[in-house]
């Protein structure tokens, strides 16, 4: 597979993502249903195997496995570069489950469209493993991109037990085609008034999923589209990277913020989402 970019230069990266996301703004909301049906579902009886330079696919289906395997390495090379990630250690496995029973089976993941798994071995390597199912154009245009972050933060975040649940999954979101992050920002403004949001100090302290999942998807994508606006996406992506105790990132953000307190900045964030001009029509 030609799966390598070879004019990897930022003029052609920005070029590519915008492409991207047009092709994924022109599937309208067909795209967040994550319903299409292109691929044909005739599943081999046992995975088959696609490897390239930075991957090893596990599939039932060749035209998906061939999809994943050419788009694994053109967002795995795009999110590097613009985030400064290093990579992991050898080729991760992308496992593609013929259904979501499957994918919930082997992974005992529910509510989720994507499952990454790292640990780091004896020389402090880490191995990443992903774990999707044949949901097809979500899957291609938002949980590939997303679940290889996740795998680049765990490689490159000090202590990735002490990163907030939420800003791992903020900067994976970030990593997606815009017209998700959008979606994200509307649906977040309409609940900062309702019960179902969580206060920040309570939000960081999270070490699983809350029963509305979305809610904590929505704040850390948010949050960290609002860090990125303010201070780049260079000092956010330090901030994650230097996480390496209890208290690091939210000390880290108080310093990059200038913000007294976690109350005094979540006061200056809100404000800034009850500001944003986004409306559902525009999804």
């Amino acid at each position: 597979l030609g799966t390598r970019v070879i004019n990897n230069t930022p003029e052609y990266l920005a070029q590519l993502r915008q492409r991207l996301e047009t092709a994924v703004h022109d599937a309208g909301k067909k795209v967040l249903r994550g319903n299409d049906t292109q691929y044909a579902a005739n599943f081999s009886e046992s995975p088959l195997k696609i490897e390239t330079e930075n991957f090893i696919i596990l599939h039932y289906t060749e035209a998906i496995g061939q999809d994943v395997a050419v788009r694994a390495e053109t967002e795995r090379t795009r999110i590097m570069s613009e985030t400064g990630f290093k990579s992991w250690f050898g080729k991760a496995k992308i496992y593609i489950y013929r259904s979501e029973a499957e994918f919930i089976a082997r992974t005992g993941m529910g509510q989720c469209l994507g499952f990454t798994s790292a640990h780091r071995d004896e020389q402090n390597r880490t191995l990443v493993e992903i774990h999707l199912f044949h949901k097809t154009t979500r899957l291609l245009a938002g949980t590939l991109p997303h679940e290889i972050t996740h795998g680049l933060v765990h490689a490159n975040t000090a202590q990735i037990s002490f990163l907030p649940l939420c800003i791992n999954e903020g900067i994976a979101c970030q990593m997606e085609p815009r017209v998700f992050t959008e979606y994200l920002k509307f649906y977040l403004k309409g609940r900062l008034d309702t019960p179902s949001y969580i206060p920040l100090a309570e939000l960081f302290a999270l070490r699983g999923y809350p029963s509305n999942r979305r809610v904590l998807y929505a704040e850390g994508s948010v949050l960290a589209d609002y860090l990125i606006m303010r201070h780049g996406l260079a000092d956010v992506i330090k901030l994650i990277n230097n996480t390496a105790g209890p208290d690091t990132f939210k000390g880290g953000l108080l310093q990059l913020t200038g913000a007294r307190s976690l109350e005094e900045f979540e006061a200056q964030w809100i404000q800034w989402v009850r500001s944003l001009q986004v409306k559902s029509e525009n999804l």
